[in-house]
């Protein structure tokens, strides 16, 4: 029996995932420099990481390591002590036990979580393996690579954002000092990042650690926007909305109240049509509203609302109330019509 699956998709568009080239208990690490180079509004950026290893005596020889790096854009350059390491395929048909030919990833290694409720799916690009040749005494690795952004769609304006993994750097033997210097162009926006101990952003800023920090460092860029935007913002789409419901409504007891005064005992009109039409100004303000703030922000909105025109439900909700309200103020205006006369 054929299945479906569907659901609201995820506001988030995922950027580089990377983690360290080097995962050995046999190695230590005396330091890393970690070099973030952004360009324009981080849609893109270049990574270099240095390693400073020692290498014990007695271990010599070539060691494979792996590079896991996911949605990255381009090529993967190592270099060893300055020369040039040549890089490979993985060689997916060694797991064959991980691969799952049924959901269409023959050629994909599938790697899941604890309980298996998520996990990875890896593709033969984005397994890089590299042999160096190792040894004793103190050597550098440089990994240099462009990182593509993640992409937050959920709030207003879009937030796009450089990560960088460094929880796999907890399975070195040790591991130093990390330095890391983020340089990012100037724009109009705003840059998050902890205070640095030098420097600053927008620009260049250098963070000093004596130990690893966090599982990931990440810098991440909110694009400034005009005032317009700042206030519709604000007032938010139920605020909007508020305005011109209120508006409707003065409108219509207006209306109301003038075929009442006139001398009319019949039915009247401008309630019927006012109860029909001034509920669902409302709600079509309400959902309209996004659009509007969507405008006002312009390319970098976020636009991520979900199924907004669900709120239309509302409308045989909102209707009986509204029009319980209005019936009981055209009768006693009715009543009031009546004695005049």
């Amino acid at each position: 029996m054929p299945m479906a699956r569907a659901n609201m998709a995820s506001p988030e568009v995922f950027g580089s995932r990377c983690a360290a080239p080097i995962m050995s208990r046999q190695l230590d690490v005396l330091g890393e420099t970690l070099h973030i180079r952004g360009f324009r509004r981080l849609d893109s950026a270049t990574v270099h990481a240095r390693y400073r290893i020692a290498v014990p005596p007695g271990l010599r020889g070539p060691m494979p390591l792996l590079f896991v790096a996911l949605e990255r854009g381009g090529p993967l350059q190592v270099l060893f002590d300055g020369r040039p390491v040549a890089t490979g395929t993985f060689p997916v048909a060694d797991l064959q036990d991980f691969l799952d030919p049924a959901q269409g990833r023959a050629n994909e290694l599938v790697v899941g979580f604890s309980g298996g409720n998520g996990g990875w799916v890896l593709g033969p690009d984005d397994l890089v393996p590299f042999t160096l040749d190792l040894t004793p005494g103190e050597h550098t690795v440089d990994v240099t690579y462009t990182a593509l952004p993640w992409v937050d769609r959920s709030d207003w304006i879009r937030e796009t954002s450089i990560r960088y993994s460094l929880s796999p750097a907890r399975h070195w033997k040790s591991f130093g000092q990390l330095e890391v210097i983020v340089e990012v162009p100037e724009a109009d926006g705003l840059y998050r990042l902890k205070e640095p101990n030098e420097g600053t952003l927008s620009g260049r800023a250098v963070w000093r650690f004596p130990e690893i920090p966090s599982n990931t460092i990440t810098v991440s860029f909110t694009p400034g926007v005009d005032t317009t935007a700042r206030l519709l913002m604000g007032l938010s789409p139920f605020g909007m909305a508020l305005i011109v419901g209120f508006t409707l409504l003065l409108l219509h007891v207006r209306w109301m109240h003038r075929f009442r005064m006139s001398g009319r005992t019949g039915v009247s009109k401008p309630l019927v049509i006012g109860v029909l039409l001034a509920p669902l100004g409302f709600l079509l303000a309400f959902l309209h509203s996004y659009d509007l703030i969507d405008m006002a922000i312009g390319p970098d909105a976020g636009r991520f609302h979900g199924y907004t025109f669900f709120y239309l439900g509302l409308y045989p909700i909102i209707t009986p109330l509204y029009g319980l309200g209005c019936w009981l103020l055209d009768r006693h205006w009715k009543r009031q019509a009546m004695l005049d006369a």
